[in-house]
């Protein structure tokens, strides 16, 4: 995560310089240009805010500018609804089998 993702994207920033809008830009290029989940994306984003976290208990910065954004979601799974036509040949195919009575 760390050398394919974060710093390619925002490895060249000095803490000092890092900012808000910096993480909101590397977390949109997650999801829009790396395609990663929104789980990858929320992992990329602990790492970052732990990271920074230390940062601040070693003095190197004032403020952790991953409380400043909102962090990435998890992506909830599209679910597939079937039609009628869907629901008609699932009953047919399964009508002899034991499993009918409880889907019907």
């Amino acid at each position: 995560m760390i050398d394919t993702y974060i710093i390619p994207k925002i490895g060249a920033i000095t803490l000092e310089k890092l900012k808000p809008l910096h993480i909101q830009n590397f977390y949109k290029s997650c999801i829009e240009e790396f395609r990663l989940s929104g789980r990858s994306a929320l992992y990329c984003h602990r790492i970052l805010h732990t990271s920074l976290n230390q940062a601040i208990r070693w003095q190197l910065i004032k403020a952790n500018p991953t409380n400043m954004v909102d962090k990435p979601r998890k992506s909830k799974p599209e679910m597939k609804v079937l039609d009628t036509h869907e629901v008609d040949m699932l009953l047919n195919r399964i009508k002899d089998l034991s499993l009918y009575m409880p889907v019907f």
